[in-house]
């Protein structure tokens, strides 16, 4: 499981989110240690909102350990008007949404074995304008990612292409 995007409420960090999503590799294989893993979050943000930092805390949860906190950083080059827009959309113009992808890489131990690791960010807040899901201006994020290391070493699925981040009315996709 990964990328899954709940609404939340109570954060005030940063404005203006549009999606995202977070993911995990297991690295320990050219690393030499057990349980090494690489963080991966994607955020995506209007440009009209507060901008994101540097840096960005993913927490890591299980039943079996105390919960870690991992800082992931912004990896060189991203925080700049994210690919992928549809044919359709004008960028210069003022209704349309312009997208910043920022991306952050960061690297964690697990203290072990655990069959509910929970890899996770959220912060505030979504941008006004949202028509397809009613009443979720100014709410929250919260994109999660699971992991049963019990299974094995395993990494989360990746998205191996950029989302598209509009689609126009009544235009094949």
């Amino acid at each position: 499981t990964f990328g899954l995007i709940l609404i939340t409420f109570g954060f005030s960090k940063a404005s203006h989110l549009s999606g995202g999503d977070i993911q995990y590799r297991y690295i320990g294989d050219s690393t030499g240690i057990n349980h090494h893993y690489e963080i991966l979050l994607r955020v995506y943000r209007d440009v009209t909102g507060v901008g994101l930092g540097n840096t960005a805390n993913v927490t890591i949860t299980s039943s079996c350990f105390n919960n870690l906190s991992v800082t992931c950083n912004l990896i060189p080059g991203s925080g700049g008007i994210a690919p992928t827009l549809h044919d359709c959309v004008d960028p210069t113009s003022p209704s349309t949404k312009t997208l910043e992808l920022y991306a952050y890489k960061g690297y964690v131990t697990l203290t072990g074995q655990c069959s509910d690791w929970k890899f996770y960010w959220s912060s505030c807040c979504r941008p006004p304008g949202i028509t397809n899901i009613p009443g979720s201006s100014g709410q929250g994020f919260y994109f999660e990612a699971e992991l049963n290391n019990f299974l094995g070493n395993n990494s989360s699925p990746l998205f191996v292409s950029e989302p598209v981040r509009a689609f126009c009315v009544n235009n094949n996709f």
